[in-house]
């Protein structure tokens, strides 16, 4: 049960801090669609 929390913990910030260095290239390097 323990693992289960620690696993999805360790996503969340994966997944946040991925989402903070995608928002951070977007705006340095915006997508010319």
């Amino acid at each position: 049960m323990l693992f289960l929390v620690l696993t999805i913990a360790v996503m969340i910030v994966l997944v946040s801090v991925n989402l903070d260095r995608l928002s951070k290239s977007l705006i340095n390097n915006p997508i010319s669609s």
